[in-house]
C-alpha cells in the first residue's frame, strides 16, 4: 500500500495518494463526521465530541473518557531521592526556595542542633553542602526565611544551659552550597518555643513565638531590621507585642507576608476546647498593629495546616479538619483591608494527615504534598496538583512520592515545572531526604480540530495529521502521547504503546 499525505481536510475532499510506483491518484473518500474513513484509520484518527464545559485548539494535547474529549491532565514523576542527613534520624522544620536551581532545608538533628543544609539541582541531580549547626543544642523549633538567593533569616529556640529555650535570630550567608553567620542575637524571651519568621522587604522582618514560664503563656510577635542584602548580621529589633495571653498550650501554625507592611497569622490554643484563629497583623516600622480576630472555620486543632499566598488579597489554606471528619482540606481566604473571609472548604484526603503542605505554581495553579496516618495508606506521602480559579479548587490526581515518611513533608518550587520534596525518610533510618518532582501533562491523543463543549472534532492517537497553523521544528510532549512536526502544517504523532 502507498503512503498516505493529508492535505487540508473539509467534507467530500479528495485524498492525495502516492502508491509504491510514485503515480499520483485521487480517492474521493468523503468524511462525513464522526464516520471514520480510510486514512484517519490509518493514523488512528477519530472524531469525538468536546466535554461540558471544555474548548479545545487545534494541536491540544487532550484526554478521552467515556468519548468525551477533555483537556490533558498534571502529570507528576518523582526521581533522584537523595539524603541531606547520613547518620542521624531528622525532624523536619521549613524547606525554602532560594533560586531556580538551589534551596534549603531546615531540621532538627538527633542531637538536638539546629540546622541547616543547601542542595542543588542540575539535570534533575540533588547535591547538597556541608551541614550548617546554629547555636550549640537542645533546639525545639526553627523557622527560616529568603531575604536573597544568598541571604537567610533564620529564628530558632536553643537551650544554653540554663534550662530555658531563648530565641535567637541571624542572618545566614550562602555562597553555593556553604553557609555562614555573622552571629546570633538573642531576640524575645527567656522561654522561646513554637517558633516562626516571616521576611516583609529587604530590610524588615518579624517574628513570632509562643512564650512560657511558671504555667503562664502568651503568643508575641516583634519585627526586626537589617542594614540590607549585603547585611550579615541584625541591625536592630523592635518592643514585644502580645495577641494571645491565654494559659494554655498555643500553637503558631503561620506567619505568611502578604505585603511589605503586613503579615498573615494563624494560630490555635487549647482551653476546655479548641480554638483556633486568623487575623492580618499591620507594620509601622517596628510596630505591630493586630488586626480583628476571625474563627477559623474548622474551629478545632487545624494542625498540620499550610498557606500559600496567592496576593495580597487572596490565600490557599489547606489544612487536616480534626474538628469533624479528620479529612484533609483546601479553601481559599479572602482579605479585604484587614477583613478576612473563609470560603468553600474541599477535601481532597479521606484519611487523617499528619503533614501537609503547599506551595504556590503560579496565580491559578499550587503543589499540594502531604502524609497520612491512617489505615492501609500511613505514612505514605502523596503529591498532587491544585487548580484555582476565584475561590473554587479543584484538585488533580494524586501521586505517591515515598512509601513510607516522617511527619512533616515540604514542597519547593524551583520552576513552573520542577520542584523539590524534602522529608524524613522511614524507609532510610529516617535520615533527611529530597526528591526531584517534575510536573508534565498527561494526554491520550492531539486534536486536529479546534472545538467547544458538545461540537465533534477529530483527534489522532498516532500517526501523521495536517494540521494548520503548526511549524516545522514544533515539538509536542506529555506522559501519554508526544509529537513532532517535520514540514510545515503537518505533526507526527507517537502514541503511548510506542515508547
Amino acid at each position: 500500500m502507498g503512503v498516505i499525505i493529508t492535505p487540508t481536510l473539509s467534507p467530500k475532499e479528495g485524498y492525495v495518494e502516492v502508491d509504491n510506483s510514485g503515480v499520483r491518484s485521487y480517492s474521493e473518500l468523503p468524511i462525513e463526521t464522526p464516520t471514520q474513513t480510510l486514512i484517519d484509520r490509518i493514523n488512528a484518527v477519530v472524531a469525538l465530541q468536546v466535554a461540558s464545559g471544555q474548548t479545545i485548539t487545534a494541536k491540544d494535547v487532550v484526554t478521552i473518557a467515556n468519548n468525551l474529549i477533555n483537556p490533558s491532565t498534571d502529570y507528576l514523576t518523582f526521581q533522584n531521592k537523595k539524603n541531606f542527613t547520613t547518620s542521624n534520624p531528622t525532624t523536619m522544620q521549613e524547606c525554602i526556595m532560594l533560586s531556580s536551581t538551589s534551596f534549603m532545608v531546615a531540621y532538627i538533628n538527633s542531637s538536638n542542633l539546629p540546622t541547616v543544609v543547601v542542595g542543588t539541582v542540575t539535570n534533575n541531580i540533588i547535591t547538597y553542602g556541608a551541614e550548617f549547626h546554629l547555636g550549640t543544642g537542645g533546639c525545639a523549633s526553627l523557622s527560616i526565611a529568603k531575604f536573597t538567593s544568598t541571604q537567610v533569616l533564620a529564628y530558632f529556640g536553643a537551650n544554653t544551659g540554663t534550662g530555658y529555650m531563648v530565641g535567637y535570630v541571624c542572618i545566614l550567608t550562602v555562597s553555593g552550597t556553604t553557609v555562614t553567620t555573622g552571629g546570633y542575637n538573642a531576640i524575645g524571651a527567656s522561654h522561646t518555643i513554637n517558633v516562626k519568621c516571616a521576611v516583609l522587604s529587604s530590610t524588615l522582618f518579624a517574628i513570632a513565638y509562643r512564650e512560657s514560664y511558671n504555667d503562664a503563656e502568651s503568643a508575641v510577635v516583634i519585627c526586626g531590621t537589617i542594614s540590607g542584602p549585603s547585611a550579615t548580621t541584625i541591625a536592630s529589633s523592635g518592643s514585644k507585642y502580645t495577641f494571645s495571653t491565654v494559659a494554655v498550650s498555643h500553637s503558631i501554625d503561620i506567619l505568611a507576608t502578604l505585603t511589605s507592611t503586613s503579615c498573615l497569622l494563624k494560630y490555635f490554643y487549647y482551653n476546655s476546647a479548641w480554638y483556633s484563629y486568623s487575623r492580618i497583623i499591620s507594620f509601622s516600622g517596628t510596630v505591630a498593629t493586630f488586626n480583628t480576630i476571625y474563627s477559623f472555620p474548622v474551629a478545632a486543632n487545624t494542625s498540620p495546616v499550610s498557606v500559600a499566598i496567592i496576593s495580597s488579597t487572596t490565600v490557599l489554606f489547606s489544612f487536616c479538619d480534626y474538628g469533624s471528619t479528620n479529612y484533609g482540606k483546601c479553601l481559599i481566604a479572602t482579605i479585604s483591608g484587614t477583613a478576612l473571609s473563609f470560603g468553600t472548604q474541599y477535601t481532597f484526603k479521606n484519611y487523617q494527615l499528619n503533614s501537609v503542605n503547599c506551595v504556590l505554581i503560579s496565580s491559578t495553579k499550587a503543589l499540594l504534598s502531604y502524609a497520612t496516618v491512617q489505615g492501609s495508606e500511613t505514612y505514605i506521602g502523596f503529591s498532587r496538583t491544585i487548580s484555582i480559579s476565584g475561590n473554587t479548587i479543584t484538585f488533580g490526581t494524586e501521586f505517591s512520592f515515598i512509601t513510607k515518611t516522617t511527619t512533616l513533608v515540604f514542597g519547593v518550587v524551583l520552576t513552573s515545572t520542577q520542584f523539590i520534596i524534602s522529608f524524613g525518610d522511614y524507609n532510610n533510618s529516617k535520615y533527611g531526604s529530597s526528591i526531584v518532582c517534575t510536573l508534565s501533562k498527561y494526554g491520550d491523543a492531539i486534536s486536529i480540530d479546534s472545538g467547544t463543549a458538545g461540537s465533534n472534532i477529530r483527534v489522532i492517537f498516532d500517526g501523521v495529521a495536517a494540521i494548520p497553523g503548526i511549524t516545522k521544528g514544533t515539538t509536542i510532549t506529555s506522559a501519554g502521547v508526544k509529537a513532532f512536526s517535520h514540514a510545515d502544517g503537518y505533526l507526527s504523532v507517537k502514541g503511548y504503546w510506542k515508547e
